[in-house]
Parts: C-alpha cells; structure tokens; sequence
C-alpha cells in the first residue's frame, strides 16, 4: 500500500522517511506504471484534451498559444497523462468533437470568435460531462458546470503599456491587432484604451487589424494605413512579433526608435533578445498558464472539484530601449 501510495502520489498518506526509501528501490530496479492497467483500474483514459480553434491555422506559429500547449503537456507527463489535441478553423456548436468517444479525461478550450459563439461553444462542450478549462475566458456564466477559467491579467498589460508611452510624451497612437480577437486580444486592446485615457478617441488613436499576425500580413497592413496617415507617436502591437515589424517599416523610413516613434509589444517572448532596440512588452504567463490548467485539472479528478472556479496570473511592464528616450 506505502508503494502505491508514492507511485500514485500520495505522499500525505507517508511519513517523510519512507517516501523516500520507496522512490530509491523504485529508482533502483526501474519501475515504471502500465498505463494501460492504470487506465483499466482508473476507469480513466489518461488522457486530457486540448481544443484549440484557429481560423489561420497558424497556432503552431503563434508563440503563445504554443507554449500554452507545452505547458500543459509538460505537466500532464508529470503527472502520467498524455495530451489530445484537436485544432478547427470553426466549430459548429452542435458539430462532433473527438473528445465525445470517451478518450479524455478533461477538456482544454481555447477558442476563438464573438463573445456569444465561444459562450454557446463552451456550453455545448459542458454537456461532454467533463471538466473544463477554459484558457483567456472573460465573463462566463457562473452557474456554468464544472469549469474553471485560466487567464492572464491581459486589460491590466494593456493599461500599464499605454499609461508608459502616454508618460513619453506620445500623443498619437496606432494599436495593431490581430484580424480576429481572442478574449485575451481583446481585453488587451480594451486595458490599453482606458490607459490612453482622452488619447483613445478615433482623432488620436487608430486601430490596424493585422490578419493573422503574419510579416507579411502585418508588413502590408502598417503601410496601408501609412498611405494616407502620418506616423503616430507610438505604435502598440498586441503581441511581440507585430512590434517587431513595425521596427523594420521604421527603419526602412529612415526613422529611428524610439526618438522619432515609440514601439511596444506583447508577450515578451525569448526571440525579442535578437531585437535592436530591445522592445518595451509586457511578460506574458503562457507557459504557467499551461502548468496551473495541468495541477488544476489532476485536483479536481482527485477531489472531485476545482480549488478555484478562476484562476488569474499577473503580468509584468517590462521597459525596453523602444520607448524610453535618450536625453
């Protein structure tokens, strides 16, 4: 019994000293679980899924999306659990989804669309009767079965960006977007209005969708809307690998950052250590957010439950050489 106890994790059920004389014998003879036989005993699948809806179909290319996923498969190993990914450009809120045939466990969303197609999607998935993460979900309906919301605080990003460049004098935006709002898009574009305070109106600030947030598809939508505007005082992009384009189209124009534009990005992922200068961003939570969707959904499996109906990670301003001027 101490045996299955270690191997299944239990280790409140151990005292200290034979938890840890069981894990060295484990370690010696190399004992590894059949998941199979675990599975059958369990009555589970060992197995979570992930539903990710994508009408570019660019997930893989999208860091943080990417490493949301990574999070959660990493973790999932850790526990014994394997990763089931299913991916669409839409879903049909009465379409079939493969998670229906009893080979998950627990369901991961991160969805995309309208406030009221990703609500009626979600609740559609509840009735697969089985736990739900719901990943950047803002606003959903409390009574809502057995789900838990995993986010980032993206509106109080976006207002920390835009209160920096408003304290550097910029006075004339332009925020790029990506051409379909996910719930953490939009919270961020909604955090870096209130931050823009009077600056948000239509006179001074504009918004550029930039498709699926491609070089190319972001390169053309800046210099279409440079044709017939002049450059604003700061760009903000969504994420980091807008930002980054925008420094090209600057420096292409002969323009240099940040003494004649500000530029900030999103995300601050590991690639910006190759930008010059180095982007203003803000720390995003992706990979956690993959690891607490992991802890969270092994508690509620074990005890019945979620701990936390909502679970919200902070983020971080972080200043880089694109906002702040040189005396």
């Amino acid at each position: 019994m101490s045996v299955s106890n270690v191997i299944n994790g239990r280790y409140d059920l151990l005292r200290p000293d034979t938890r840890l004389r069981i894990e060295k014998a484990i370690a010696k003879v190399g004992y590894r679980p059949n998941a199979a036989a675990r599975s059958l005993r369990s009555a589970r699948a060992m197995t979570v899924g992930l539903l990710i809806l994508d009408q570019h179909g660019t997930f893989l290319g999208e860091p943080f999306m990417a490493q949301i996923a990574e999070g959660l498969s990493t973790a999932l190993g850790n526990y014994g659990y394997g990763m089931l990914l299913q991916t669409a450009p839409v879903l049909d809120v009465n379409q079939s989804v493969v998670f229906e045939h009893g080979r998950t466990d627990a369901v991961c969303l991160f969805l995309e669309g309208t406030d009221d197609y990703r609500a009626k999607l979600i609740d559609r998935l509840c009735k697969l009767e089985q736990p739900i993460i719901a990943f950047q979900e803002v606003g959903l309906r409390k009574e809502l079965p057995d789900i838990c919301v995993i986010r980032q605080h993206d509106f109080e990003g976006g207002e920390q960006l835009a209160r920096h460049v408003r304290e550097q004098g910029a006075r004339t935006f332009a925020i790029l977007t990506p051409g379909i709002l996910r719930p953490g898009a939009t919270q961020r574009l909604r955090g870096m209005k209130k931050g823009l305070g009077r600056y948000a109106d239509e006179k001074h600030c504009a918004i550029i969708p930039c498709g699926n947030m491609s070089f190319t598809s972001t390169y053309e939508a800046v210099r279409t809307f440079l044709k017939d505007n002049p450059y604003p005082d700061a760009f903000m992009a969504l994420n980091d690998h807008m930002g980054l384009t925008v420094l090209k189209i600057l420096r292409e124009d002969g323009l240099e950052v940040p003494r004649d534009v500000l530029v900030t990005g999103y995300n601050n992922m590991e690639f910006l250590m190759y930008a010059d200068p180095r982007l203003t961003t803000i720390t995003s939570r992706a990979y956690e957010m993959g690891t607490a969707a992991a802890d969270a959904i092994m508690h509620r499996l074990e005890k019945g439950r979620f701990k936390s109906r909502e679970i919200v990670l902070r983020v971080e301003l972080v200043i880089g050489e694109s906002t702040v001027r040189r005396p």
